[in-house]
């Protein structure tokens, strides 16, 4: 599925969990620099996967396009990695494009503001990360709501945020979360409980910097 598919979906209510390197790591057992793995998160992981997209719920995975273009990131990630992750995906399921908040160009920014637009918001992301709830791009939200949580391993911080997330469902339209591969299990638990759309929003104020303006970022 296209970056412009995977927008029209989110723009028309569905939920959304990202599929990245760190998460396909910790599906193997393999921790991450903010994140040390453990059996329940693979297993978590591994289940977004195939699940892929549920319809019912309004619920959808995104996952990096399969490209084999010289030695970019991607490129050389899926030459070394994809036959151990093609056991992971199933071909008989159609996947979003996680490039919605990595790989965006300026005309994709006014479909995604459409998503917010309006919108009582309620943003989750790690204490001391770069993610920027007072970005341009969310100028036209309604209210904004905050929860922070903690900067690395936020996946032992479930049940906290969890908590406090149930003490503003009635307050708020969307969720948008920037907490690593936590941001992925929570996006389906709390849309398919909750009732609720909800988006892995990932990197996105600084990628749209780095388009906009040239700034630099780096993960985490």
């Amino acid at each position: 599925m296209s970056i412009e598919n995977t927008l029209e979906l989110l723009n028309s209510g569905y939920s959304l969990s990202r599929m990245g390197d760190g998460e396909y790591n910790l599906c193997f057992n393999q921790s991450i620099s903010f994140q040390k793995s453990n059996e329940e998160l693979s297993r978590r992981l591994r289940n977004l996967l195939k699940i892929g997209r549920d319809d019912t719920i309004k619920y959808l995975v995104g996952i990096p396009r399969l490209k084999f273009n010289g030695r970019t990131f991607w490129g050389e990630f899926w030459f070394f990695h994809l036959k151990q992750i093609s056991t992971l995906l199933d071909n008989k399921i159609v996947y979003g494009d996680l490039g919605i908040s990595r790989h965006i160009e300026i005309h994709h920014i006014l479909e995604l503001t459409k998503i917010w637009d309006k919108k009582n918001v309620l943003f989750i992301f790690g204490k001391g990360s770069k993610f920027n709830i007072e970005h341009e791009i969310f100028n036209n939200t309604n209210k904004k709501f905050i929860i922070e949580s903690v900067n690395k391993d936020a996946f032992y911080d479930i049940e906290t945020i969890s908590q406090d997330v149930r003490k503003y469902c009635a307050k708020v339209d969307l969720i948008l979360i920037s907490l690593g591969p936590t941001a992925s299990i929570l996006a389906y638990d709390y849309c398919l409980n909750l009732k609720i759309q909800v988006i892995d929003i990932g990197h996105l104020t600084n990628v749209i910097d780095f388009k906009l303006k040239g700034v630099s970022f780096r993960d985490g």
